[in-house]
């Protein structure tokens, strides 16, 4: 799986206290070596956190009422395109 880069999150939501969510989760974290190093600011970066945190809250938001949950959201800012 290539890095993500910055306006192509992926966003996994999965129950912490199953052991298949858990390796799945974990499957899918990179080292630090992996990571990419770029200047946070320098890429005028600040609506994908914004967008990220929306998704969480209403991820949250599903949870809590006892809708189903997809596993993994990947999202594409820069096309407004959004998978799972």
């Amino acid at each position: 799986m290539p890095h993500e880069v910055v306006d192509q999150p992926v966003i996994h939501a999965i129950h912490p206290c199953d052991p298949e969510e858990i390796d799945f989760y974990e499957s899918n974290l990179y080292t630090p070596s992996q990571a990419e190093r770029l200047p946070c600011s320098g890429r005028s970066i600040i609506y994908c956190p914004t967008v990220v945190a929306g998704f969480a809250a209403l991820l949250v938001k599903q949870h809590a009422t006892g809708n189903s949950l997809p596993r993994e959201l990947l999202l594409d800012l820069a096309s407004l395109l959004l998978s799972h």
